[in-house]
């Protein structure tokens, strides 16, 4: 889904919910955005963070690869302010379930063919640009204006090229602007159902925005520091 359509905060009660019976694992694209620590400070907000050539889908791949060989990974940190990426980062053990959620998860094919299951958050653009813009505003610093430039320039271009058209190759197509309880309540039942019909380990796809947080004592492999 587009940017503010509410994707982390739905992968967040999904987590929640699977967590209670399966163990769970919750990776964001968001710490795959690659490491600009070579540009200044004003060139590094001139990025579009909203396009696909800002992520190391190479290593977010490699790490969803791994997870589903049953290997744990060592999730990378980034500074969404500053924008460098940190070599070490919290050791992420693989789940019964895996839900990996992020602006452009399906952009890639060879990173498109690991999820078992797409699920695209629909939410409508005066929704996601009002969320959008006291985000950019509230956590990046960006004054209304530029916040409201950067949008017209980088993030509206990239969502009509890269994001909407990843509606049609997923599996639910979920309202991001209502309750979702029934959607939640149809997709654990789809991923516990096909739990139960394979010893492989199921992957779930979604992707990154509001912030919600869950009890993280139920989450597979529970974090731990790596240098």
């Amino acid at each position: 889904g587009g940017t503010g359509a509410g994707k982390t905060t739905f992968a967040r009660r999904l987590a929640k919910i699977l967590a209670t019976r399966q163990a769970v694992t919750l990776v964001d694209l968001e710490s795959y955005f690659k490491d600009f620590s070579f540009l200044s400070l004003p060139e590094r907000h001139q990025i579009n963070f909203d396009g696909p050539e800002s992520v190391d889908l190479n290593r977010f791949r490699e790490d969803i690869e791994r997870l589903r060989r049953g290997q744990a990974i060592v999730k990378p940190v980034y500074d969404l302010v500053t924008c460098p990426r940190h070599a070490g980062g919290p050791v992420m053990a693989p789940g019964d379930v895996v839900i990996a959620e992020g602006l452009m998860p399906f952009s890639n094919e060879d990173v498109r063919c690991l999820y078992d299951l797409r699920i695209y958050i629909d939410t409508p653009a005066e929704v996601r640009l009002r969320r959008r813009l006291e985000r950019d505003v509230r956590e990046r610093g960006r004054t209304l204006a530029g916040a409201i430039d950067h949008y017209m320039s980088s993030v509206l271009p990239a969502h009509e090229c890269f994001i909407e058209p990843s509606k049609n190759i997923s599996h639910f197509v979920i309202p991001g602007w209502e309750d979702t309880g029934n959607n939640l309540n149809d997709i654990v039942s789809v991923i516990r159902h096909s739990i139960g019909q394979s010893e492989n380990y199921k992957f779930v796809c979604l992707s990154p925005n509001e912030k919600e947080s869950f009890s993280e004592e139920n989450i597979s492999g529970q974090e731990r520091s790596a240098g």
